[in-house]
């Protein structure tokens, strides 16, 4: 594989965007650019250079977007999941660790909730919804909400867990 010899406008937009989003979650998070740039391990100027929209070399490394989520927050995440056409979810924990069950059930409620969504979107594309779309939109809507409550119950037997400790 070679190097590409185009300009590619696409590229150079989103890189853009990815540094605009950098500095302003940096603004937002109140944290000093230096205090930023040593919980990701990096240089001060290099973490500059990520957030200057015109910088030939402002492309931020998705390696440290796990880290720059725990030291300024998840809004730039949640940017480019956005930007992908994805929402994110947070692991459940319990005690500060992560819950398998609860994990799974969250995973699965996840799930149905993307179904009720995408057949959402499906249903009103065309700005009309038929009887058919109608149905399908209920179907899944109800199955998410099922799932849903699953985890309502999980979270009242931890309660109840709670209550008997007490």
């Amino acid at each position: 594989m070679g190097r590409r010899n185009h300009l590619d406008f696409d590229n150079l937009q989103m890189s853009r965007k990815v540094s605009e989003w950098l500095y302003q979650e940096i603004a937002h998070s109140k944290k000093h650019i230096s205090h930023v740039a040593k919980a990701l391990g990096i240089s001060e100027w290099n973490l500059y250079k990520y957030t200057d929209p015109e910088s030939a070399s402002n492309n931020f490394p998705a390696f440290l977007l796990p880290r720059f989520t725990k030291a300024v927050g998840k809004g730039l995440l949640e940017r480019i999941a956005w930007e992908s056409g994805y929402l994110i979810v947070p692991i459940p924990k319990v005690n500060g660790k992560v819950d398998q069950h609860a994990l799974e059930l969250v995973a699965q409620e996840a799930k149905e909730h993307a179904e009720a969504v995408e057949e959402f979107a499906r249903a009103v594309a065309d700005g009309k919804v038929t009887l058919r779309e109608l149905e399908s939109v209920k179907k899944e809507a109800f199955e998410a909400l099922e799932k849903l409550l699953e985890l309502v119950k999980y979270a009242e037997k931890i309660a109840e867990k709670e209550v008997r400790r007490q």
